[in-house]
């Protein structure tokens, strides 16, 4: 018998071990947007989201937010803010001096319309 190890388990595991690391980078970095979000979204309405620390984590405790919120982030939501910055830029080129906040708005048959609008620009909506 030989103490090697079989290197097709050494791989399996290796590979194992990289999704295990790679699912937990892709968490820390979707609560530090999560928690990024949720400073702006307090600066921007003047009030704190939760009233128990606890429950500041995840978006179903921002209760004391006057909108629901839910924060998602990662290589799947490209597509969306590629969809985003490409209206924008359209926009922009149409109206090179309109200084106005800008709202992306999406409609299909059948749902209701769906407005994309980055934080900057919902909190200079509010402001007005």
């Amino acid at each position: 018998m030989t103490d090697a190890l079989d290197p097709v388990l050494v791989e399996a595991f290796a590979a194992m071990a990289e999704k295990s690391a790679r699912g937990k980078r892709s968490r820390r970095s979707g609560l530090r947007y999560q928690r990024e979000v949720r400073k702006k979204l307090e600066a921007i309405f003047g009030v704190k989201a939760a009233d128990n620390v606890m429950l500041g984590g995840a978006e179903e405790g921002w209760t004391n937010l006057p909108v629901r919120v839910e924060v998602k982030s990662g290589q799947q939501m490209s597509s969306i803010v590629n969809h985003y910055c490409r209206m924008r830029e359209q926009n922009d080129r149409n109206l090179p001096n309109d200084v106005r906040p800008f709202l992306g708005i999406v409609v299909l048959p059948r749902n209701p319309a769906i407005v994309l609008v980055s934080l900057v620009e919902l909190a200079e909506l509010l402001r007005k």
